[in-house]
This record gives C-alpha cells, structure tokens and sequence, in this order.
C-alpha cells in the first residue's frame, strides 16, 4: 500500500496519535499547530487501570529488613524496597493512619499480591 505522509499524519491523528515537531524541547508548548488547526497536546496519561483504595491504622512496621514491611488494621501487608519507603508521602509510624491505592480489580478477591500506585500517611 502506497500512501503520502499526509494521509499517514491524517489517519495518525484520527487514532490518537499526536505530531510533535523535532525542534519542541518539551520545555514549552509547540508553536506549531497540527493538520486540525489546533495546537498538538500530548496523549493522557491514565490509562484506566482498576484501582482500590484501602486505608488503615499502622499496626506494625519493621524497617531494618529488606524489604520494609507495613501491615495495617484492616489486614492489608505491604512490602516496599528502601526507595519506595522514601517515596510514601508523610511519616510512617506505628498508630498513624496510612491510605494505599492498589492497582487491582475491586472485584478481584484472590491473594496474588498488587501493585502500589500511592501511599500516603495523615
């Protein structure tokens, strides 16, 4: 199949697809604008994952092991490495109370272990 590019940036931006120019350092908006008349935007980010929310009371943390383990009052075990320690926004202590996004289906009640999006403790 022989096809211009034109038709190509046509079908590419009817899918989705957004065309930067090679000069955007991605420091500033393009000031190009694409085939539609309108300035380009970069692609969403979220890709609609299932995602639950858990949140719960510390009851016990060990921190000299690796990996760092975390359980909460409502049964939930987390294993973090030293970075992913470091990254949960706020202080983990034992009695604080700690919110955790998993990306997992809510429907999904077996026990393979999930991925964490975010923590954050209050």
């Amino acid at each position: 199949m022989d096809m211009s590019f034109k038709t190509f940036l046509r079908i590419a931006e009817a899918g989705g697809a957004v065309v930067l120019p090679t000069s955007w350092t991605g420091s500033s908006a393009p000031d190009t604008l694409s085939l539609s008349g309108h300035p380009p935007t970069l692609p969403g980010l979220d890709l609609g994952m299932p995602s639950v929310t858990r949140s719960g009371q510390i009851v016990h943390i060990i921190k000299d092991r690796n990996p760092i383990y975390v359980q909460l009052s409502d049964g939930s075990k987390l294993f973090f490495t030293l970075d992913e320690f470091r990254r949960i926004k706020g202080s983990p202590e034992q009695g604080r109370t700690m919110t955790v996004v998993f990306q997992r289906n809510g429907n999904d009640t077996s026990q393979q272990a999930s991925q964490i999006q975010s923590c954050t403790v209050s």
